[in-house]
């Protein structure tokens, strides 16, 4: 179990929980096919990280958040300058 969580990115480890179940299960029934058992289902109720690791988690997503924004306000700024050049020129000038 712990392989195949570890195969997947932790930030999208949450949302791939349904493949993540798939591959345990798949691994768990070809170890236990020696022994005549069939395992069918699998589950990962719950994924409890370390604190350091939530705290690079929330890091990075407060890096995009602020990588968006400065996008979103680049483009609001180049808009501005294509609907109003004189402003731009003006405030260049100034």
């Amino acid at each position: 179990m712990r392989s195949v969580i570890g195969q997947t990115d932790l930030d999208k480890t949450f949302e791939e929980r349904s493949k993540i179940n798939e591959e345990v299960v798949r691994a768990l029934d070809e170890a236990a096919a020696p022994w005549g058992v069939k395992v069918l289902r699998y589950e990962i109720a719950d994924i409890e990280l370390p604190l350091s690791i939530k705290d690079a988690l929330e890091q990075q997503m407060r890096a995009e958040r602020e990588r968006r924004a400065a996008i979103a306000k680049s483009e609001g700024e180049r808009q501005a300058m294509i609907k109003c050049p004189r402003s731009f020129e003006k405030a260049l000038n100034d």
